[in-house]
């Protein structure tokens, strides 16, 4: 198993979310293989002085037909530390992970993957 930064991050550096709506902002996507997966561990961050609403896109983007279905919404308190979003769910083959919310560039996102070969 190797532990990894977000893809979207540089340099383990937090990601300013600035996306309000569906494609959210970058946060990181899975190698495009079968025998790989990532489990992936997010943490927010809200330096506002509001609560905001975090939407993640869990694999994919908005879709019609299931608008909700891979979606992760959560309400991030102000000054609440490193707020825990996602826990080590499970994504492969190529998903990405992306995230918005209700007011840009007020929440930030950390985190890390653990990958690891499939059956091992």
């Amino acid at each position: 198993m190797a532990k990894l930064k977000l893809l979207g991050s540089d340099y383990g550096k937090h990601i300013l979310i600035d996306a309000t709506n569906s494609t959210g902002t970058f946060i990181h996507r899975t190698q495009n293989r079968a025998d790989l997966y990532d489990e992936i561990y997010l943490y927010a961050i809200n330096n506002y002085g509001s609560d905001v609403n975090l939407t993640i896109e869990w694999g994919e983007t908005y879709d019609a037909s299931s608008p909700y279905a891979d979606q992760i919404k959560t309400l991030i308190e102000p000054s609440s530390g490193l707020y825990v979003v996602v826990e080590g769910l499970l994504l492969q083959k190529g998903l990405t992970v992306y995230a918005y919310a209700d007011v840009s560039n007020v929440l930030s996102i950390n985190g890390y993957i653990n990958r690891s070969k499939v059956g091992v």
